[in-house]
């Protein structure tokens, strides 16, 4: 079930909702004004490893996966594809 971040264009502000269909998603408002007027924003996300002393004790090692991911396509949003590749 995915929570998907969102930004109010009516009032500028930011909330998360978790959204179990396309036909959901059409209803969702913001909380703080009830306007059904907002995009969709690009999250953070964590990551589990195996290793996690090694993240801890080397940076490089992280910014190495980060970029490994940021390289591969995103699962599920093939649609924006086009747009970061």
């Amino acid at each position: 079930m995915p929570i998907y971040e969102y930004l109010c264009i009516k009032c500028g502000h930011q909330f998360e909702e978790l959204v179990m269909s396309d036909e959901e998603e059409k209803e969702v408002k913001c909380p703080e004004c009830g306007s059904k007027k907002r995009e969709r924003v690009f999250s953070s996300f964590s990551m589990n490893t195996s290793d996690p002393e090694k993240f801890a004790t080397d940076p490089s090692a992280q910014k190495d996966v980060m970029q490994e991911k940021a390289e591969q396509p995103m699962v599920g949003m093939e649609h924006l594809n086009q747009y970061f590749h």
